[in-house]
């Protein structure tokens, strides 16, 4: 019997296809951001990667950058393009787990009840709901199973407020590090390339700060507790004009910083930062909404 394909199979099937296809790779050659256009840890990302440079689809330079490898090599590749991504466990039961905690549901979830219902065994189970709890969507209660951490508002403005101290600082401490080169990409990925296309919108410009401004306790806090908001945020899938806003004040900040005006570039983000309070709560009602809707019509 074949085996399933595992998502290290289907990240490298995806990756060969698109260089078969397109010549090119799907997205930057970087562990992260191949990880982040897959929504996957590193470990399969690695996996996959290894065996891409084996069948030298790509290759590696002395400095560990990632290129792509020989041509006579891409034409085989679209063999695999059929493969199809095996079902992520680990996003379903978050997804799930993220729905009712914005719903403001304080149920539990218990082993043999969650075992049964995502169809996964109790062993692989258990971790997943360890991450989650690493993640702070869920908590470990003795006896009774896993709290659901349900959406707070009180909690979401303290969060904000925290959250801009700490970015604001890490900015401040990351800015002699940032390349403009670099700015320049996450620029470009928040804007659109015509009026037909629908609007870009790149969080990565966080990230590129926070990881480089050298202070380990402002990249735990955002690698910890900002997770939560950040999961539901992306769960809740934002509107068009909500989508326009936010790369409008992505690219406010980036043309700034590569203009060399920080104090602008300060500004924006601060407001940028404080314009989740009334987006996410307006998701939060509208994801109320439909779901009153469903339940009406059920």
């Amino acid at each position: 019997m074949k085996s399933k394909p595992s998502l290290a199979d289907y990240i490298y099937s995806d990756v060969a296809a698109s260089l078969a296809e397109n010549g090119e790779p799907p997205c930057r050659l970087t562990l992260s951001s191949i990880a982040s256009h897959y929504g996957v840890s590193l470990s399969p990302v690695r996996t996959a990667v290894e065996r891409l440079v084996s069948d030298k689809l790509l290759k590696t330079f002395d400095n560990g950058r990632l290129a792509i490898g020989s041509r006579k090599s891409l034409p085989k590749a679209a063999a695999f393009k059929n493969v199809a991504p095996p079902v992520n466990h680990e996003k379903v039961i978050q997804a799930d787990v993220i729905r009712r905690s914005l719903l403001g549901e304080e149920g539990f979830l218990r082993e043999n009840w969650s075992a049964e219902r995502y169809g996964i065994g109790r062993t692989a189970l258990r971790p997943i709901l360890s991450r989650l709890a690493g993640q702070g969507l869920i908590e470990r209660v003795p006896r009774r199973g896993w709290k659901i951490r349900p959406f707070d508002k009180d909690d979401l403005c303290a969060f904000i407020s925290i959250r801009e101290l700490l970015e604001l600082e890490a900015l401040r401490l990351a800015r002699p590090t940032l390349k403009k080169d670099r700015l320049q990409e996450l620029l470009k990925a928040n804007q659109t390339a015509d009026l037909m296309s629908p609007q870009s919108l790149d969080n990565n410009l966080h990230q590129y700060w926070i990881s480089n401004c050298g202070n380990p306790y402002i990249k735990r806090f955002f690698s910890l507790e900002a997770v939560y908001y950040r999961t539901l945020f992306d769960y809740a899938a934002p509107e068009a004009s909500v989508v326009e806003q936010m790369a409008d004040q992505h690219c406010r900040v980036l043309e700034a910083l590569i203009n060399d005006n920080f104090r602008v570039a300060k500004d924006a983000l601060k407001e940028h930062i404080q314009a989740q309070k009334p987006i996410t709560q307006a998701l939060i009602d509208q994801l109320q909404e439909s779901h009153n809707a469903a339940k009406e019509s059920a």
